[in-house]
């Protein structure tokens, strides 16, 4: 969001658009792309899922009352977890999105695992470029999963890690969103409804540098409808 600088060796390089001086433009003739799992979400996909998505949905079809257009798309992208989390620590670490999790010393990189991982990058970021000539953003669910109470979200992250598809819930847990963590692509999450009296989020996503256009998708939504409510806690 701040633009280029020299002393970074992966930041973008060119002057980005004010991400805030087109807040208040609204999204009158926007184009907008809708997905419901991007293609392999849906291996993830829990019982409560498809009521989740519907309010997500209907959310991202409300924007067509203030002037965008938004268009269903197929598209297939790939899974960064179809094998789990194995190919995940095959990047070099200045660019893993989870360098948190790098021991130290850093493993030698597996340079099959390495090749397979940056040409399926590759092909998605491609796809995405496909799109994004097209539209301005992309909308998906955020999370096709409730919110868990607290034993059940602890063992999700432990014992019951393996039981999940591709032996961690971490690919389960971030089915919609990991792909633009991977491809280093602008995201944000608003409010959009309830299911089981539990929040639902819809998904804002645009090409690389395009912060403006999330921001002034996710203001004209949340301008226009407005989700006050506080889900019970106890």
């Amino acid at each position: 969001m701040s633009g280029g600088d020299g002393r970074d060796y992966v930041c973008l390089q060119d002057d980005t658009p004010d991400p805030v001086e087109a807040l208040d433009r609204g999204v009158e003739g926007m184009s907008m792309a809708w997905t419901e799992d991007f293609g392999f979400a849906a291996t993830y996909a829990t019982a409560d899922s498809a009521r989740i998505i519907d309010v997500a949905r209907v959310a991202a079809h409300s924007l067509a009352a203030l002037g965008a257009v938004v268009d269903p798309t197929d598209e297939v992208w790939e899974d960064r977890a179809e094998r789990g989390t194995v190919r995940w620590t095959m990047e070099p670490s200045v660019y893993e999105v989870m360098v948190g999790t790098n021991p130290a010393p850093l493993p030698a990189l597996d340079p099959v695992l390495y090749r397979e991982q940056a040409q399926s990058r590759a092909r998605n970021w491609e796809r995405f470029q496909r799109l994004f000539r097209r539209h301005d953003v992309i909308l998906s669910v955020t999370a096709q999963r409730i919110a868990a109470g607290v034993e059940e979200w602890e063992r999700a992250w432990t014992v019951d890690g393996p039981t999940f598809p591709g032996g961690s819930f971490a690919p389960v847990y971030c089915s919609h969103t990991m792909i633009f963590n991977w491809l280093g692509f602008p995201a944000v999450t608003v409010p959009c409804g309830f299911v089981d009296g539990l929040p639902v989020g819809l998904q804002i996503a645009a090409w690389h540098g395009r912060e403006d256009l999330v921001l002034r998708v996710a203001e004209a939504f949340q301008q226009a409808f407005p989700r006050d409510e506080r889900p019970a806690v106890s």
